[in-house]
């Protein structure tokens, strides 16, 4: 559905539940997971990814469907799969090593110098995962350091942000390189993901994947490239277009109209940048390599992207064999060609290149996609040497974003790759961790705030609360305040790492924001912009009062399964100011595989939004919609299939904005 155009100032959530009248609970099956393979969920920000201990990211290993979901709950995909590629030649004898929609790594580590994998039955070998203030899990309290897993300087595992997931895995057993056909490299794979659920640079809409790769075998790799490889399905996959940016390192896909059968109008785009290349020796550079500066030696930035077409039949096409794939991590064809400029990357006319497709979608000019389709994109870094018992690591983030258009979609997504690029690596790994806040409002005149956050390095933190400005004029300091780490600011105990800080302020007729600014040990200093937006600053918009207006099968007033629900409610408006637009949506919050929620058009989505805007609810006053009219109830179908007694909990969300003429904040 088309929604106005508007700046969100306030956000309002609420839940209740609706008890379901049925009988006994039936049978359930469960997927049971083998020991050999295992699997977790990435989901500490915006997007839910899955991520398996065999080279998989991303596709939902027991349907093999889209699993790289964004917003996390919307049902709505953006990546399909993608992998770690590594290829080399072992005495002038091409080896690959892929994920490419079957396997050809296994779980676990594998000795040095023996071609042997571990036992990659050990269910020891899983996905373990760590999340912030979580230090009771099984995850945690078995962090396996002794195969790799990282630990901190206090000898605890390592939390990477918000959630860090690691697994350990490797290409040593023959039997499963069935996909592209050589023979094993010897490697070994520590994977690490990991992100931030913050609104500093949008980095809940990024995943970061660490790749130390390690050669266990007894012989050196000579020519070695690394290679990050996407299959990315953005909603509706037919109409995707790609490109890359080789200032950015940075392979995208984006839509090839402002309409996407999946995500609707201005759909997102989607891409994956590398962030670390591996190292190679270089006088008087110095490089990061796992966290610390190593001089003498340089990253490598990416060598090459290509995107070759999905068909595995033509000459620029999907691999087939190990040829092929380790071809393509050189930027050439099957037939061993180099990429050339135009057309799709063969133009016999063309001079060789390194990066396909690198004209300006948003301008139209240069070399872009020539038609939309299923697309696939790949990052190359190499070549390089790896002797026997070498480590190599690279880092990439998988990011999204969503602007007013599809094509400004495409100029956020750069935007955000750029900005990862200006905070990696010193000031990503220093912003403060488990960020929380509290908002009350003891009268519509004042409201009062309470934050905290984490970080063990810093010696002082201060914070700036804004209001956004009216009608284009700047953004207004509130209040200028100082965190406090001891035990007596809702802060836990004096100098254990959390930091609080609480204050009052008047009611703003504007939405605001949370600037934090930090000062370390070692003297640096860094200010983290927006690390909390969309604070409500207003006052209270309340949900009230929600009534079963009609349930078509009986009409009892009782939700039972396979009715269609109609329900209505109130909203109270108990600020002081005018609220305009109100945009109202419901999300099953609960019980997800009980009820659908769908629009006036039939249209199964996971939310829902009113066809029509309330268009204003003045001070003090209560709005109410009417059942009878099909332009102010909300509904949801309960599905027929329920047959036992349950609470449905429907997230309701109140959006609006305070001024018509306000437009242009962020």
């Amino acid at each position: 559905m088309k929604r106005s155009l508007l700046v969100i100032f306030s956000l309002l959530a609420a839940t209740f539940p609706i008890r379901l009248h049925a009988a006994d609970k039936p049978d359930q099956t469960n997927f049971q997971k083998s020991l050999v393979s295992d699997y977790a969920k990435f989901d500490a920000n915006s997007i839910s990814a899955y991520v398996t201990n065999y080279g998989n990211l991303f596709r939902h290993p027991p349907t093999g469907n889209s699993g790289f979901e964004w917003p996390k709950g919307s049902g709505k995909t953006e990546i399909y799969e993608s992998g770690l590629w590594v290829g080399a030649k072992v005495n002038g004898e091409v080896r690959v090593a892929i994920s490419f929609y079957t396997y050809e790594y296994a779980p676990g580590t594998m000795d040095i110098g023996t071609h042997l994998p571990n036992n990659p039955e050990d269910p020891t070998f899983k996905v373990y995962k760590i999340e912030q203030g979580n230090t009771s899990s099984w995850d945690y309290q078995n962090w396996p350091y002794w195969d790799g897993a990282p630990l901190n300087e206090d000898g605890n595992p390592l939390l990477i942000g918000n959630q860090t997931l690691w697994c350990v895995y490797n290409d040593a057993d023959s039997a499963v390189h069935t996909n592209m056909g050589s023979k094993p490299l010897g490697v070994e794979v520590q994977q690490t993901i990991f992100g931030w659920n913050t609104d500093y640079l949008n980095l809940k809409d990024v995943v970061f994947m660490r790749y130390l790769v390690i050669n266990k075998s007894a012989e050196t790799l000579d020519s070695t490239y690394l290679t990050m490889w996407c299959d990315s399905d953005l909603g509706d996959s037919g109409d995707d277009m790609t490109g890359t940016d080789s200032l950015l390192q940075l392979g995208f896909v984006y839509n090839n109209s402002n309409i996407d059968g999946e995500f609707g109008e201005r759909p997102p785009a989607v891409g994956i940048s590398l962030l670390q290349g591996p190292i190679v020796p270089s006088p008087g550079d110095t490089a990061i390599f796992y966290g610390e500066k190593r001089g003498g030696y340089k990253n490598l930035p990416v060598n090459s992207i290509v995107c070759p077409i999905k068909s595995s039949g033509y000459n620029n096409g999907s691999p087939r064999t190990f040829q092929d794939a380790y071809y393509l991590m050189q930027a050439r064809w099957k037939d061993g060609s180099h990429m050339t400029y135009g057309g799709m990357g063969d133009d016999s006319l063309g001079s060789p290149t390194n990066f396909m497709y690198t004209g300006d979608p948003v301008a139209g000019s240069g070399w872009l996609d020539p038609y939309p389709a299923d697309k696939r994109f790949i990052l190359n870094c190499g070549p390089l040497t790896m002797a026997p018992g070498d480590s190599q690591e690279v880092i990439f983030a998988a990011h999204i974003a969503r602007g007013t258009s599809h094509l400004n979609s495409l100029t956020k997504l750069k935007q955000q790759s750029q900005n990862l690029h200006s905070i990696y690596p010193n000031k990503l790994f220093r912003i403060p961790q488990n960020f929380a806040y509290k908002i009350s409002h003891p009268n519509h005149q004042q409201v009062e705030l309470e934050f905290s956050l984490e970080t063990s390095e810093a010696t002082q933190i201060l914070g700036e609360l804004y209001t956004h400005g009216s009608a284009g004029a700047e953004d207004t300091v509130l209040q200028t305040f100082d965190f406090h780490d001891d035990g007596q600011h809702n802060d836990g105990q004096p100098n254990d790492g959390n930091w609080g800080a609480s204050l009052s302020s008047a009611t703003h007729r504007n939405g605001g924001y949370l600037d934090v600014k930090a000062t370390f040990s070692d003297g640096e200093t860094i200010t983290i912009e927006k690390i909390k937006n969309k604070i409500p600053l207003a006052g209270k918009l309340e949900i009230i009062e929600p009534v079963i207006g009609s349930d078509n099968l009986n009409d009892n007033g009782i939700v039972n399964p396979g009715e269609n629900i109609r329900y209505t409610l109130k909203i109270l408006n108990s600020t002081k100011f005018d609220l305009e637009d109100i945009l109202i949506s419901q999300v099953s919050a609960l019980g997800e595989d009980l009820v659908n929620l769908y629009d006036q058009f039939g249209e199964i989505s996971t939310e829902f939004t009113m066809p029509v805007l309330i268009p204003q609810i003045p001070p003090q006053t209560t709005y109410f919609w009417d059942y009878a009219s099909e332009t102010s109830y909300l509904s949801f179908n309960v599905k027929p299939n329920v047959s036992f007694e349950n609470t449905i909990h429907l997230l309701l969300r109140l959006v609006w904005k305070m001024m018509a003429t306000i437009l242009g904040n962020t």
